[in-house]
Formats: C-alpha cells, sequence, structure tokens
C-alpha cells in the first residue's frame, strides 16, 4: 500500500510539476508575443502618422479608399476650439464605435496626448470590438487622431494561448501513460526489497539477500547496505548459536564428569568419619554393622 501511494506521489508530483511549468510558459509566451505585436503596431503607427501629416499638407487623403495605398488606419481631424469632426479618412471596422470611443476622450487630454506624441489605447465598453492603438498629431486649428486596430494582437495571442493549452492536454495525457511505466518500472527494486524483506522477518532463514546490489545506482547502493547489514546479522546469530552449543557441550561433559565422584561420595558417608543421620542397621561398604541415626 506503501508503495501505491509513494507511486502516486511521484506521478502527481510529476504532472503537478509538468503543469505549473506549461502554465508558465503559456502566460510568459502570451505576454511576449502580446508586447511583441503591440511594438511592431506602435512603430507602424508613429509611421502611419507622419505620413498623413505629410499627405494632408499637400492636400492627399492620409489613408483610405482614395489614399495611395489603402491600409487598416484611420485618421480622424477634430476642431481645436470644439471638438467637432472635421474629416474622416480610413477604411476601419466599425466606425461608429471608434467615433464613440474618440468622442469620449475630451478634447484637453487629446491636446496633451499631441503635445507628448504618445501612444496610448482607444478602448471601450463594446468588447466585441478590439481596443485601437492611437496617436496624436496637433495641426494648425485642428487635433489629428491616427489609429490601427489591433485584431492581430488579440486574435495572434489567443490562438497562441488556446494551441498551448492543447498542446498542455496532449503532453499531460502522454505523460501520465509514459510516466506511470517509468515510475512503476523504476520502483520495481524497491517491491522486491520489500518482499525479501518480510519474507525474512516472518522466517528464520537469513542467507536471502537483496536483488539488483549494483553500485551505480541509489536502488543498488540501498541493496548493498541491507546486504551487508543482513551478513552482519547472520553472522552474530551463527556466532550466538555457536555459543550457546558450546556452552551446552560444557554443561553435558562437566555433568558426566561430576556423576560419578558425587555418586561415590554420596555412598559411603562412613569413610569420611562423618556421624551417620540416622538410626538404621546396614553394613556399609568399608565393613562392619552400623547404626545410623537421625540428626
Amino acid at each position: 500500500m506503501l508503495h501505491g501511494r509513494l507511486r502516486s506521489r511521484l506521478l502527481i508530483g510529476l504532472l503537478a510539476v509538468t503543469g505549473v511549468g506549461l502554465l508558465v510558459t503559456t502566460v510568459v509566451g502570451f505576454l511576449t508575443l502580446r508586447s511583441f505585436i503591440t511594438d511592431r503596431l506602435d512603430a507602424q503607427l508613429v509611421l502611419a502618422a507622419e505620413r498623413a501629416m505629410v499627405r494632408l499638407d499637400h492636400d492627399t487623403p492620409p489613408v483610405g479608399v482614395d489614399a495611395p495605398s489603402p491600409s487598416p488606419y484611420f485618421v480622424v481631424l477634430l476642431e481645436a476650439e470644439t471638438g467637432d469632426v472635421a474629416q474622416i479618412y480610413g477604411d476601419t471596422e466599425r466606425e461608429d464605435v471608434v467615433m464613440d470611443r474618440i468622442a469620449a476622450v475630451p478634447v484637453s487630454d487629446l491636446s496633451s496626448h499631441g503635445v507628448s506624441e504618445e501612444i496610448f489605447e482607444l478602448d471601450g465598453q463594446d468588447a466585441s470590438v478590439p481596443p485601437h492603438r492611437a496617436t496624436v498629431r496637433l495641426r494648425p486649428g485642428s487635433v489629428m487622431i491616427t489609429g490601427v486596430p489591433t485584431n492581430d494582437r488579440e486574435e495572434y495571442s489567443w490562438q497562441l494561448v488556446l494551441t498551448q493549452l492543447i498542446t498542455t492536454v496532449l503532453l499531460l495525457t502522454g505523460l501520465v501513460l509514459t510516466g506511470r511505466w517509468l515510475i512503476v518500472r523504476g520502483l520495481e527494486p524497491l517491491g522486491q526489497m520489500a518482499t525479501i524483506a518480510n519474507r525474512i522477518s516472518a522466517g528464520s532463514d537469513l542467507s536471502e539477500r537483496m536483488p539488483g546490489s549494483d553500485s551505480y545506482s541509489e536502488v543498488g547502493r540501498l541493496g548493498q547496505a541491507i546486504n551487508t547489514m543482513l551478513g552482519r546479522i547472520e553472522q552474530s546469530f551463527t556466532a550466538q548459536r555457536e555459543s550457546e552449543e558450546r556452552v551446552r557441550a560444557f554443561a553435558a561433559d562437566a555433568s558426566h564428569e561430576l556423576r560419578t565422584p558425587l555418586t561415590t561420595i554420596r555412598a559411603t558417608p562412613s569413610c569420611t568419619g562423618r556421624a551417620p543421620y540416622r538410626t538404621a542397621s546396614f553394613r556399609g561398604p568399608c565393613g562392619g554393622s552400623r547404626t545410623r541415626r537421625s540428626g
């Protein structure tokens, strides 16, 4: 039962460590890809904003179907004083949602973005439309907002997550099958050792030894240590048994050697000159009648 619990703990631990590692890899991959795509979109957005400024200076549509090269970018011109929309260029999807998001930003904030020329996220409550990366440039009497959708960033990032999750499930399934077989194979010598140890403890045969006693593995070194211990125990029991046999042989020899003198001494009390213990007529081995009396 302990062997089964050990096998289960090892398998669960292996799956847990692998699962955590794959989860961390998924999160890091998601964040890395998302950051990479965002940086690429920002670089393209800055280039599109600079080109739009140049084209507007030459009365050329900056983006859209009327531009030399249609693109997913949008350019919106707002009146600097009122914030009203002066012109919209671009082929962006859900233009109504984009305009609602721009209208939600105060003109003062847009002017601040224009001064710093920083890139910000233009999003809103409608989750069906991905956010837009946007930047602001200030023009005489107007504010130009250039934006690009982040569909690629959202789509590719979550595709990576889905791919990683599918890979994780397949890998953990394969790990359960192969890991269980490897763990069972690796713990098989320990099971044999436990069986032999139980057999030795239940019986009296100390001559059995642990299998696979090689010095190249932890299990082999454990088997060597147990075999050394069993050898010493066997030697101790052998020495004890031999000592007991010598003691028994000595006692038997001593008893045999002392039996005849004691019998002789007990049978001839009168030869020693001691008085008998009780009165009785008998003829001793030294000759003549003697009277034994009770002491």
